[in-house]
């Protein structure tokens, strides 16, 4: 098992951060979560996905990416990657934070009686 199957195992046994994906496709990572691990415009991140998950991962500065956080904390989630997972502008989007990992899934909407996904 891979050290990112690993992490999203973890993932899958705790409660993340809410928050929205934006228009552009973008997702504010919680404060809390970068504190100590990216500065702002400057952190270099590899962003891929693996089943349901999209995975941020901080790089070295060496490796060849252009994806930074902006100023505000946020990372674009490229549309091709987007459109595969069908996240759509507004989604609720659940954020977890290991190590050099962001870990985002989309949050399936439940009905609250019989707990089947709703279309």
């Amino acid at each position: 098992m891979s050290e990112v199957e690993k992490v999203i195992n973890k993932a899958k046994k705790s409660n993340g951060i809410i928050r929205k994906l934006d228009e552009l496709g973008r997702i504010v990572i919680p404060k809390d979560y970068r504190k100590g691990k990216v500065v702002d415009r400057e952190t270099k991140v590899a962003i891929y996905n693996i089943k349901d998950y999209v995975i941020v991962e901080i790089i070295e500065q060496t490796e060849n990416s252009n994806k930074r956080f902006d100023e505000l904390g946020r990372v674009v989630v490229n549309i091709e990657i987007r459109n595969k997972l069908e996240w759509k502008e507004k989604d609720s989007i659940e954020v977890w934070s290991f190590g050099k990992y962001f870990i985002l899934k989309k949050v399936e909407e439940e009905c609250i009686f019989c707990g089947k996904k709703k279309a």
